[in-house]
């Protein structure tokens, strides 16, 4: 039935395509009605022609009413919802990569509500993930600067849930897993946006979450943290200066974005020194490969940081540390 509603809700006669949405939506207005059992996911299943609808039909119009259909239901039966969040969540995701001001900001309304007043139930009913890849997917539109913002925020709201809902449930495993997608959705944002403004804002925000709560994470989580998405977007965006950038570009960076997330960094450390003191020698080469650059600006602010490091935590490093700070000062006097 689902291949059906595909077919026809792309059909080149829009009369035709309306019909079809239409009818969807009164069926899935029933099968709403039926008792979903747990480990049973035909919401989930229902739903998805909506999306594949969106995708593929190309009028501005059966978009719209795909959006609106789904705003629909989720006003009249979101109390009866469960896997179904996951294809809603879906819909709305595919409408935030659109290129149609009028239709993003709409989707964007939409998911920003759910998140607001349903939060609650997506996070019972294991949709959280798909939640924060749509609100990422909104602040990674480049081409409507406002809305990305504006999804930012509702991903620190997210922090802020979290924050809560941990407080009462501090399990490594609950951490990891409820943490690291809202992390990750602010990096994502940090090395595929296009729009400087936005990454420079997701970085705060991700190292003011950081800052705020790291006190609850434990050393594998911090780990995880560090090598995958810290460390991480140095590497990558000196690839993408070398391969792509303007020199306006890297100014831009350079003043901004590279020396707010080295100092975060070089904070972090001395916030949080018993759980990241482990990770030194990756701070150490950080800051080497910043120190060793031709880029003189480069250069002075991996010194700055370095120094910074050394005196933040001189009281705090015992004497192997102290050794492996000297061999990559070493290091660097003889490059």
């Amino acid at each position: 039935m689902g291949e059906k509603f595909n077919e026809f809700g792309c059909h080149s006669n829009t009369h035709i395509a309306f019909f079809a949405i239409d009818s969807l939506r009164q069926l899935s207005e029933r099968f709403f009605d039926i008792e979903e059992l747990s480990h049973f996911k035909f919401q989930k299943e229902f739903l998805k022609p909506f999306s594949y609808i969106l995708v593929n039909n190309n009028n501005m119009g059966v978009k719209e009413m795909v959006l609106d259909c789904v705003q629909y239901m989720v006003q009249k039966k979101s109390t009866n919802i469960k896997s179904g969040w996951v294809s809603i969540l879906d819909i709305l995701t595919n409408a935030a990569k659109e290129n149609n001001e009028k239709l993003v900001s709409k989707s964007y309304s939409y998911a920003s509500l759910i998140n607001k007043k349903e939060f609650s139930s997506i996070y019972k009913q294991d949709a959280y993930e798909p939640l924060v890849l749509c609100l990422t997917e909104f602040a990674k539109n480049e081409r409507f600067q406002k809305t990305s913002l504006q999804a930012l925020h509702d991903m620190k709201n997210i922090v802020n849930y979290i924050a809560d809902i941990n407080a009462n449930n501090e399990t490594e495993k609950t951490l990891i897993q409820y943490w690291f997608p809202i992390l990750f959705g602010f990096h994502d944002v940090i090395m595929t946006g296009d729009d400087l403004e936005v990454r420079s804002k997701a970085l705060n925000i991700m190292f003011d979450s950081l800052v705020e709560n790291g006190e609850h994470f434990e050393i594998e989580l911090w780990d995880k943290i560090c090598n995958e998405l810290l460390f991480p977007i140095f590497g990558i965006l000196s690839k993408h200066w070398g391969l792509s950038s303007s020199q306006d570009e890297i100014s831009v960076w350079l003043s901004t974005t590279l020396i707010q997330a080295l100092r975060n960094m070089i904070a972090l450390f001395g916030y949080f020194f018993e759980k990241l003191n482990h990770l030194l020698e990756g701070y150490l080469n950080l800051l080497v490969s910043c120190i060793c650059q031709e880029n003189e600006t480069i250069s002075k602010i991996g010194i700055s940081c370095l120094k910074e490091l050394i005196v933040q935590n001189e009281m705090k490093l015992h004497q192997l540390m102290v050794v492996q700070t000297m061999i990559i000062v070493l290091k660097i006097v003889m490059v």
